[in-house]
């Protein structure tokens, strides 16, 4: 069966979109509908149930998905290791991360790594919330280090802490709520603001999180929706709503949104590494020791601002 076509298969059931699949590795749907009618000749059932208005997986398609990321998350692992090979490392682990959540402690671990582990190569991708959780299913990715929100993910992976941050509040300088930025605000004066939030599809597991964030009616004006925090951050900055951030994002954006911390919710959570249960803890592991050591470091650091 041909790679290339077991990729296009995982994607079109990951969006279940033929027009996204298709753009997405620069095929016409048409080519790429022969592609799954091939793979379905092969293996001998149907994969998808198809209609003018909507795509779904089949029970055999369901079934078909697990494998297939296996087989795809195999392959493109034995290609890292050849890469590693010839670069004269003993082995190679993939590691996925969110880019600023992982700001505070990349260098770091990078260091440890190169120090203790010389014969492991680190292959690095940054990503988005949702590609990060996407790459980690489908086993392009070992390892995972994002924000730990998702419920489905959590119970189909292991996961080491590596610090704790907080989701606050954030709003232009011109705004009203601005003017809390010291004290803080109460999910009660959220009421009635235009609100800018996760795009569900985009962020699982965060917009539950921050929809806990909110007053209990949850009324405003308008809700829109945001895929990408860089985006999101330009609509805080040129407008009037009211959007959510991580803390760790504070030295990025900071200049550009007010961060309010929300003083009667529960608005922290951690990050940490994240990796799939049926992952070898042998590819892991070095990984794990090094974020062990910038863990402690980290901890360390704010024991010593808080002193």
């Amino acid at each position: 069966m041909n790679i290339d076509h077991l990729r296009e298969f995982i994607y079109l059931a990951e969006t279940l979109s033929f027009s996204a699949t298709a753009k997405r590795f620069y095929v016409s749907q048409s080519v790429l509908s022969k592609h799954v009618a091939s793979m379905e000749d092969e293996i001998g059932a149907k994969l998808f149930v198809r209609d003018s208005h909507h795509v779904r997986l089949t029970k055999s398609g369901d079934a078909f998905l697990e494998e297939a990321c296996t087989i795809v998350g195999s392959y493109e692992r034995a290609l890292a290791r050849i890469t590693a090979i010839n670069q004269s490392y003993e082995s190679v682990v993939r590691v996925g991360y969110l880019r600023n959540a992982a700001r505070p402690f990349l260098a770091m671990f990078l260091k440890w790594m190169n120090r203790e582990q010389p014969g492991v190569r680190v292959s690095l991708s940054c990503m988005e919330y949702g590609e990060l959780y996407s790459a980690l299913a489908m086993r392009k990715i070992d390892l995972a280090l994002a924000i730990d929100l998702d419920v489905d993910m959590k119970a189909r992976c292991n996961s080491q802490f590596i610090y704790e941050d907080c989701f606050d509040a954030i709003v232009s300088y011109d705004h009203p709520l601005a003017s809390f930025q010291n004290e803080g605000i109460d999910a009660a004066q959220l009421e009635g603001q235009q609100l800018l939030l996760p795009d569900p599809s985009a962020y699982p597991g965060l917009s539950n999180f921050v929809e806990a964030l909110l007053p209990p009616s949850g009324s405003s004006p308008t809700r829109q929706y945001y895929s990408d925090v860089d985006t999101m951050y330009l609509d805080v900055e040129m407008g009037k709503c009211v959007a959510f951030s991580s803390e760790h994002n504070i030295p990025v954006f900071g200049d550009k949104a007010c961060f309010l911390r929300i003083n009667d919710r529960p608005s922290c959570y951690s990050v940490n590494a994240l990796w799939l249960k049926e992952t070898s803890e042998e590819v892991v592991a070095p990984c794990l020791e090094a974020l062990e050591y910038c863990r402690n470091r980290l901890a360390s650091r704010s024991q010593g601002t808080c002193s």
